[in-house]
C-alpha cells in the first residue's frame, strides 16, 4: 500500500451501520477516498472529527477446543457534552433505550425479512411534517431509506442501509410486543460497525482505507460528563467463536487452518530497488552492422545479475517494459531506450536506430518499476501459513532475477513474523517491499 514513503501517519474512520455521522481521527478530506460518500442515495455521510483513541485488538484460542476469545477494540470519541451539535457523540450515543427523546412510532403491520423495496412501513401515527425526505428510519438493528410519507405509511426505497443488518420485524403476543420505528438510532449494543485505517502522507493525501475491524459494538456506549464517549468493537468472528460447552454444542474451528472463499483470497507483494545512484556516463557509441554498442564509463551495478534482457519491453507492444528489463533513460528524453543484449554491467547492445539518440558524454539512468507478484487461493481449506509458504517457495524456487518467475528477493511467513531476504545480486541497492491481501483472484 505504501511502497515509497517513510513519512506520514495512520488515520482512522469509524462507520456505524445506519448512522449518517462518520467519526474521523483527524480533519480529513474523504471526498477522493475509497470510502462511500453517501450512506444511501440522496443522503450524504457527514464526516466529523472526534475519534481520539483507538485501542488494540487482542484474542486467544484454545488449541484443544478451537474456541477463541476476544478483547474488543476500545474506542474513545471526544464530546462537547450538552453544548455539542446534533452530530456530537454525546448527543448521538446518548440516545440509549426506550426512553430516548426521539420521534418514534409503533408498527401496525409487520415487515417480513423477504419484503423487497419499495417496502411499506405502516405505523400508528401521522409523521408528515415531522421530517423531510429522503430520510433514514430505524427498526431494531436495520436502517431504511424513506422516500415519502403518507398519513399512516412510510414508503421505503432501500433496506439494510449503511451496512445495517436486514431483519424481520414482526408483531407478536397478540400485538403486545410491537417493534418501534425511530428517526434516530437508540440501541447501539450489537450494531454493526467498521473501523477503517489509512496512511496520510506529508502532503495530506491519503492511501486507500482498509478495514481494521469489521464487527459490532459489544457494549452500551459510556457517555462521560468529562467530554468523552467510549465503547468497544468486536470482530464478527467473535459471534462464531463462543464457548459452547454450556449448551452442548461443539465448535469445529481448528488451529492452524484457514478457509479461503472467492474474496480476499489473493496475496500480492511488490519489490522496488532504491538506494545507490543509478546514473552513468556514456563513454563511447559504436556501430557495427545493425547493432549499436554503448559503453558506460561509470558502470551501473551488475546488470547481468540484476535484470533479464529477455523479458518483455516496450518494443514488444507493451505499455512499458517489464520491471526487471534493464531499460535506460536519457536525460531530456522522455522514452525508455531498450537494449537487445547486456554484455556486462557497462556494455549494452541496441538496435542501430538508437545510435541517433545517444552520444558520448551523455548521462543515462536505470529506471526499474515496482514489480508486483501474486499468489491465489480459490475456495479451499489450507494449512496456514504452511500452504502460503509452499506456494511462495514454488514461485521463488529459482532464487534468481531471470525469467518470469525471477525476483529481486524472497519472503515467507514464519509463525507470526514476515521474513524478507533480498537476493545477493540486489546488495548494491536497498530493497523496498510491501504485501497485502487483495479483494479477489480476478
Amino acid at each position: 500500500m505504501i511502497i515509497s514513503s517513510d513519512n506520514g501517519r495512520r488515520v482512522f474512520v469509524l462507520q456505524v451501520a445506519g448512522l449518517r455521522y462518520r467519526y474521523m481521527s483527524h480533519d480529513l478530506n474523504l471526498s477522493g477516498s475509497n470510502l462511500d460518500a453517501n450512506i444511501t442515495t440522496g443522503i450524504a455521510y457527514q464526516n466529523v472529527t472526534g475519534l481520539v483513541s483507538v485501542g488494540a485488538l487482542s484474542g486467544s484460542i484454545d488449541p484443544a477446543g478451537g474456541v477463541a476469545s476476544y478483547q474488543g477494540v476500545s474506542l474513545t470519541l471526544a464530546s462537547r457534552g450538552a453544548r455539542g451539535a446534533v452530530s456530537d457523540p454525546h448527543v448521538v450515543f446518548g440516545r440509549c433505550g426506550a426512553r430516548s427523546d426521539v420521534i418514534k412510532a409503533k408498527l401496525t403491520q409487520g415487515v417480513d425479512y423477504t419484503d423487497s423495496p419499495p417496502t411499506l412501513i405502516r405505523v400508528d401515527r401521522d409523521l408528515r411534517g415531522l421530517f423531510t425526505t429522503p430520510a433514514l428510519v430505524h427498526i431494531g438493528a436495520e436502517t431504511f431509506r424513506v422516500s415519502s410519507v403518507t398519513d399512516d405509511t412510510l414508503i421505503s426505497g432501500a433496506r439494510a442501509v449503511g451496512g445495517s443488518q436486514r431483519q424481520a420485524h414482526t408483531l407478536s403476543l397478540g400485538g403486545t410486543s410491537t417493534p418501534e420505528v425511530t428517526l434516530e438510532i437508540t440501541t447501539f449494543r450489537g450494531r454493526r460497525s467498521t473501523l477503517y485505517m489509512a496512511h496520510q502522507f506529508p502532503d495530506g493525501s491519503l492511501s486507500d482505507f482498509v478495514e481494521v475491524v469489521n464487527g459490532f459494538i459489544d457494549n452500551t456506549p459510556q457517555v462521560e460528563e468529562a467530554g468523552e464517549v467510549s465503547f468497544s468493537l468486536l470482530p464478527l468472528a467473535a459471534l462464531a467463536s463462543t464457548t459452547s460447552a454450556a449448551i452442548g454444542l461443539q465448535s469445529y474451528l481448528k488451529q492452524g487452518y484457514h478457509y479461503f472463499g472467492t474474496t480476499g483470497n489473493s496475496f500480492e507483494w511488490a519489490w522496488r530497488l532504491v538506494g545507490q545512484s543509478r546514473a552513468a556516463f556514456i563513454s563511447s557509441v559504436s556501430v557495427s552492422g545493425s547493432t549499436a554498442t554503448v559503453i558506460l564509463s561509470t558502470p551501473l551495478p551488475e546488470m547481468v545479475d540484476l535484470f533479464d534482457p529477455t523479458l518483455p519491453s516496450q518494443s514488444q507492444d507493451f505499455e512499458r517494459s517489464h520491471p526487471r528489463f534493464p531499460s535506460l533513460y536519457l536525460f531530456g528524453y522522455a522514452d525508455e531506450i531498450q537494449p537487445t543484449a547486456v554484455l556486462s554491467s557497462a556494455v549494452f547492445e541496441y538496435d542501430i536506430t538508437v545510435s541517433g539518440l545517444v552520444t558520448t558524454n551523455q548521462w543515462v539512468t536505470l529506471g526499474p518499476y515496482p514489480e508486483i507478484k501474486r499468489v491465489n487461493f480459490s475456495e479451499e481449506l489450507v494449512q496456514w501459513p504452511a500452504e502460503l509458504n509452499a506456494r511462495l517457495g514454488a514461485l521463488q524456487s529459482a532464487g534468481s532475477t531471470q525469467g518470469q518467475d525471477g525476483s529481486w528477493g524472497r519472503w515467507s511467513l514464519v509463525e507470526d513474523e514476515l521474513v524478507v531476504k533480498p537476493l545477493t545480486a540486489v546488495q548494491p541497492y536497498r530493497l523496498e517491499w510491501c504485501w497485502w491481501s487483495s479483494v479477489s483472484a480476478g
